[in-house]
């Protein structure tokens, strides 16, 4: 673990880019769904129950921060290996390293928005009964599953970017485009899977009805956690053997 010290340090030497965009960009984005719902109620004046239900399903805190994040994780293994090879670190620490930063930022990210959770609902959803936070997979009704949805999420993004730079300095751009073909495939045919697995044509785990919070059970949980290793595992079977120039 000392070894990987001095990576997780180089990678975060940036604070804004590194810790400071990942709280930046979780507390703009429900900010913004926020003041999307404040001016949707208070000047448009439309009913706060039609408001508040369409903010549930708001998809800004997966979208926003998770693509921050990836970029983040895609800059962090193209810029920073070179130089932490050229300061004697090995690939094996450049890797894991980085894979260290990504769960220390993902828990970082999944904390904030936690926090916020909490404070969203002591606050009767900041006082004009409209959820910024407790949205989509973190509202399942506690705040371990906010969290834990929160981490999977923004630890899948990360791991994700860094696959995407290791394949493009593996095999160039043909080889990243293809990749990236090859996960919007797979993704689509999670979802279809997921919608196949859940009842009356929803996706598994997904609330029951309006206010119901989301269940994911070990139907859910099991892929995404296998996922997450598989993508870690073949990043470094990748990363192991990169050409850097």
């Amino acid at each position: 673990m000392s070894r990987l010290i001095p990576v997780l340090k180089l990678n975060t030497a940036n604070r804004f880019a590194g810790p400071g965009m990942v709280v930046t960009v979780v507390v703009v984005s429900g900010l913004l769904t926020l003041l999307v719902g404040a001016v949707l109620r208070l000047v448009l004046d439309l009913p706060a129950g039609a408001v508040a239900e369409g903010l549930s399903h708001n998809q800004v805190l997966y979208w926003w921060p998770g693509i921050a994040m990836l970029v983040f994780a895609a800059q962090t293994i193209a810029t920073g290996t070179p130089l932490a090879l050229a300061l004697g670190a090995t690939r094996r620490t450049v890797w894991w390293g980085s894979v260290l930063t990504f769960v220390l930022l993902a828990l970082l990210a999944a904390a904030v928005l936690t926090v916020l959770l909490l404070l969203e609902r002591a606050t009767g959803g900041w006082f004009l009964g409209l959820p910024a936070f407790d949205v989509g997979v973190f509202s399942t009704g506690s705040a371990a599953g906010a969290f834990l949805a929160a981490f999977l999420l923004y630890l899948g993004a990360q791991l994700l970017g860094a696959l995407f730079a290791t394949v493009y300095y593996r095999g160039g751009p043909v080889a990243l485009t293809l990749s990236i073909i090859g996960t919007v495939v797979a993704g689509l045919g999670a979802l279809l899977w997921l919608i196949a697995a859940g009842p009356d044509g929803t996706v598994a785990g997904q609330p029951a009805g309006p206010g119901a919070p989301w269940s994911p059970g070990a139907e859910l949980l099991a892929p995404v956690c296998a996922a997450l290793v598989l993508l870690t595992l073949v990043g470094w079977g990748l990363f192991r053997r990169v050409s850097v120039r």
